[in-house]
């Protein structure tokens, strides 16, 4: 396979893959997803910032 079949079949297979995305849409178990691991992620900065809010025991 030369150089310009490989570029070809990459091309196609992200072509596919962007017309599955397209096809997939946001849903709202998507946007919920989302939100969790947003959450997730303020409550370990809470956590790794409470040490420093509470000071030395």
């Amino acid at each position: 396979m030369g150089v310009s079949e490989a570029g070809s079949t990459k091309t196609t297979l992200a072509k596919q893959i962007e017309g599955a995305y397209q096809r997939i849409g946001v849903t709202g178990a998507h946007r919920q997803i989302v939100l969790m691991i947003l959450l997730g992620v303020f409550f370990n900065a809470l956590e790794q910032n409470a040490v420093g809010i509470t000071g030395p025991v």
